[in-house]
């Protein structure tokens, strides 16, 4: 116990120092229309270049950044970023290009939390319908009151707002018609058993579901073709997982989709 005491103080000390030290950076993985094919959006995820040697995912530490309160100023910089970027795909590949990101309930319940999203957008001078906020079901249970205020300035600007991780959490499915939600994404447990028949009755009815109150759904953890197919018939929608793209660096993502008409 005093041994993983030491190492969680010495990853907590080392996450304090790896912003002023750049080793952040952010992968990005494609939001793809199932009728379409087309890639419309992609998903900006947060990475760790501890050292050349040492690569961490947001899951390894995101807890961490969490129980630390970094994630405040890291999740700023993650917008920022990820809307300086989405302006240079709108400017040189696809004028109607989006970007989302994840948001922590911390951020959400920051006072300042939407001016710093006008300010990222007026910095990259980014539209705000371009960007997508994927807030987690959890997220607006905190102070459900204060996320309601947020959500709808957020909203009033023309910035998007997701559900992540949809059919997970808690909340009770009477907030879904009273929220300004854009899009509720699947989470990929359901993705999962559509193999089954009994998993495909319970997709169509999620879906069903957010479509009679006019919100867009979008299929996480899409990985053959069989669960595109599926979800393709269940009607318009969009879709996210390894059967598109994993999540890849700027450069990459650029090269692969963006440059080939935004063809999945």
């Amino acid at each position: 116990m005093s041994q993983a005491a030491e190492q969680k103080l010495e990853l907590i000390n080392s996450l304090r120092h790896a912003h002023s030290l750049k080793q952040f950076t952010l992968a990005y993985q494609s939001i793809v229309d199932l009728q379409t094919n087309q890639t419309i959006a992609a998903e900006a995820l947060l990475r760790w270049q501890k050292s050349p040697t040492e690569y961490y995912e947001a899951a390894n530490f995101i807890a961490l950044l969490e129980e630390t309160g970094l994630i405040v100023n890291i999740g700023q910089w993650v917008i920022e970023q990820a809307c300086l970027q989405a302006a240079l795909w709108r400017q040189h590949h696809q004028p109607t290009f989006r970007v989302s990101v994840n948001v922590s309930p911390l951020q959400l319940e920051h006072l300042d939390f939407v001016e710093q999203v006008i300010n990222a957008l007026n910095t990259a001078n980014l539209p705000a319908e371009a960007l997508i906020l994927e807030i987690t079901e959890s997220a607006l249970l905190r102070q459900p009151e204060q996320a309601r205020t947020t959500l709808t300035r957020l909203k009033a600007l023309g910035v998007s707002i997701a559900i992540d991780d949809f059919g997970t959490g808690l909340s009770s499915l009477s907030r879904l018609g009273t929220l300004p939600i854009d899009s509720v994404k699947i989470d990929t447990e359901f993705a999962l058993h559509l193999n089954e028949a009994s998993g495909q009755k319970l997709y169509n009815a999620i879906v069903q579901l957010v479509q009679a109150l006019e919100i867009n759904f979008i299929a996480e953890g899409i990985e053959t073709q069989q669960q595109k197919d599926i979800m393709t018939r269940m009607g318009p929608g969009f879709g996210q997982g390894y059967l598109f793209s994993y999540p890849s660096s700027v450069e990459y993502f650029t090269q692969a989709f963006l440059t080939q008409k935004c063809l999945a």
